[in-house]
């Protein structure tokens, strides 16, 4: 039987869940410019009693929430992240590219370089013209050294980034960790009757942080409510009771990473587990591992890949060639690669040495021959079978009748020494006997398998080894009248200062084609020197362009998932305030019950 006391229970009961309902919305609108709130609401159920009504009961401030939602959002998350890191970085090399030197990029600057050599064809003794040469291909090495160096700094710089993303990362590690341990103790324990929906929205703003640098699997554990976060491979981050910290791990040229588990003491345990990040697929750390190691990497193998091209190309012409006048030395700076001065050159340098031919002309400071191997005895010829040094050359040269000192006796011909250099090379320099002479060296047979003064680089032009140390060499950018522009006369040996046969072969260059073996992103190609730098910029334009095109879908996969989850999870201002009428409409019903049942007990009391 339903009493004046069940119905004060009961309507002290709708007052109680009224006020939980008002302070839950009050909770709401507080927090609705809140980054991260996800709105509540609160679940009730009513209350029997023998089979009558007895009012109303408080279930659950529920946090509305979508997993699998949230879930999608995470990749989506780890997607957006990897792209805009990586076009960012794209972009930035792309300015590298195209502001690299002095006055535009390397395309530029090679374009100048082969125009003032051409112009330099056409007046081949000016001095003026071979300053300007010279000028335009110290601006070209300039430019080459300045990428090679910035593409090291970006590497470098992503290499800190890392570092900064791992110190990142291992604070949000932690946090998700005491979070989890904080939920899942008040879960159990039910401390102070209170729920922990701000905790988990905590906890999410942690994951959602975390997903922006790994693509993160996350399974919950529905009985006191701690999450399991992995990696996309599988490798545990944080576990119901336990959690990583990562850390670089040795390597080179840049070391990788790893993770060791926090022990029970605090500790960090003994293993340490590599994290494999070939196997990654998306997030940050991926992007600037990718941007590091293969973006950076594949163009600074493109761009010595150019620069080797450059420096071998215009060397093997250059050594064919003679300045007017002449110099009193040529020494050899190819042969940095053997041994000693007694190893084998067929086997250490070049096999196709083997039979090889070229000229000397001593020649007088207006370019008359004075001893000359040229309609004389014949050039000098290598052997066809080895072993043959530098010590080897260095005799055959010597005892040559035509040109060779020990033959014609001091003062006269050549001098050939096989020496070893101030960097502890091996080398061969030829040098006139007599200081007031000059000695001219070419080739006797001009072909691609017959050019043994390219292969030793007996007048190199360029030195250095790739582009981060690519230069013009110091005596030519010192005294710009070295620069070879002539050839041996073949009729007497002589030279003429007029000649410009040199010249003509070096602006040649700017359209004969080179073959280029793969490099970076690039497959082996013939293309001209200029072709291929533009090819590398084109690349790299492709591959920005493509880059940003992934980072605007994700970007709109992104906002979609967004929209979803805001559309749920987001406070609505005016559906709060319609909840809140409501709950006042009921506060004011109950207190009006209690009223009434208070009054009736008075009336109850006095006829007693």
């Amino acid at each position: 039987m339903v009493s004046l006391s069940s119905a004060l229970q009961t309507a002290t009961s709708g007052l109680n869940v009224s006020q939980t309902g008002l302070a839950t919305i009050s909770h709401n609108l507080s927090n609705a410019n809140t980054d991260g709130y996800t709105r509540q609401d609160v679940r009730f159920s009513s209350i029997t009693s023998n089979g009558f009504g007895g009012g109303v009961q408080l279930e659950d401030i529920n946090r509305i929430a979508d997993r699998f939602l949230n879930e999608r959002q995470l990749g989506t998350r780890a997607d957006l992240s990897y792209n805009d890191t990586r076009t960012g970085f794209l972009q930035n090399l792309e300015g590298v590219l195209s502001t690299s030197g002095t006055s535009g990029g390397v395309n530029t600057q090679l374009n100048s370089f082969f125009s003032s050599i051409g112009a330099l064809a056409n007046n081949p003794d000016s001095s003026a013209q071979q300053t300007i040469v010279v000028q335009n291909a110290t601006l070209l090495t300039d430019s080459l050294r300045s990428i090679s160096n910035s593409l090291t700094d970006v590497a470098n710089g992503v290499d800190e980034r890392i570092d900064e993303e791992v110190s990142t990362i291992n604070r949000i590690l932690e946090n998700i960790h005491d979070l989890n341990q904080r939920i899942s103790t008040q879960e159990l324990n039910n401390i102070g009757g209170a729920n922990t929906n701000d905790l988990q929205d905590e906890r999410q703003r942690q994951v959602n942080a975390l997903s922006e640098r790994f693509n993160l699997q996350v399974t919950n554990n529905t009985t006191n409510g701690a999450l399991r976060i992995s990696t996309e491979t599988g490798r545990t981050l944080v576990q119901e009771s336990s959690y990583v910290q990562l850390e670089r791990t040795p390597g080179a040229p840049f070391s990788g990473l790893g993770a060791r588990s926090i022990t029970v003491n605090g500790g960090l345990s003994n293993t340490l587990v590599p994290i494999d990040t070939d196997l990654l697929s998306t997030g940050s750390v991926k992007a600037l591992v990718d941007v590091r190691d293969t973006v950076v990497g594949d163009l600074s193998a493109e761009i010595d890949n150019l620069a080797n091209a450059v420096r071998t190309e215009f060397n093997n012409i250059h050594s064919a060639g003679s300045s007017t006048p002449a110099q009193v030395t040529l020494t050899s700076a190819n042969t940095g690669a053997v041994t000693n001065t007694t190893s084998d050159l067929f086997t250490e340098l070049d096999a196709n040495l083997a039979g090889d031919t070229f000229n000397i002309s001593i020649v007088d400071l207006n370019g008359n021959p004075v001893q000359t191997t040229v309609g004389n005895g014949g050039p000098i010829t290598l052997p066809a079978v080895g072993p043959f040094s530098l010590t080897d050359l260095q005799d055959l040269v010597n005892n040559n009748a035509d040109v060779g000192v020990t033959a014609l006796g001091i003062g006269l011909g050549v001098t050939a020494s096989a020496i070893t250099n101030a960097a502890g090379d091996a080398a061969i320099s030829f040098t006139s006997s007599n200081p007031n002479l000059r000695v001219v060296l070419s080739n006797a047979n001009e072909s691609a398998t017959n050019n043994p003064l390219a292969v030793l680089g007996t007048n190199n032009f360029f030195t250095g080894t790739n582009a981060s140390d690519i230069s013009v060499r110091a005596d030519i950018r010192s005294d710009p009248n070295l620069v070879a522009t002539a050839r041996i006369r073949p009729e007497d040996g002589g030279l003429s200062s007029f000649d410009n046969q040199n010249a003509l072969a070096l602006a040649g260059l700017s359209d004969s084609e080179s073959t280029f073996a793969a490099a970076g992103s690039l497959a082996g190609q013939n293309d001209s020197l200029s072709g291929y730098a533009v090819r590398i910029t084109s690349n790299l334009a492709l591959l920005t362009a493509d880059s940003q095109s992934r980072a605007e879908f994700s970007q709109s996969l992104q906002d979609e998932v967004g929209a979803q989850i805001a559309s749920l999870t987001e406070v609505n201002i005016d559906e709060e305030l319609a909840e809140l009428l409501i709950f006042q409409t009921a506060f004011q019903a109950s207190a009006r019950i209690i009223s009434t049942v208070d009054e009736l007990f008075q009336i109850l009391f006095q006829n007693l």
